[in-house]
């Protein structure tokens, strides 16, 4: 699931959790 997020991830660090759980969601 972080593999799907990496860039959002790269982009909020500060909040690496929530992009990835909304990247997963919304796959």
């Amino acid at each position: 699931m972080r593999s799907l997020a990496s860039p959002a991830v790269g982009t909020r660090s500060a909040k690496p959790t929530k992009p990835w759980i909304i990247v997963a969601k919304l796959s």
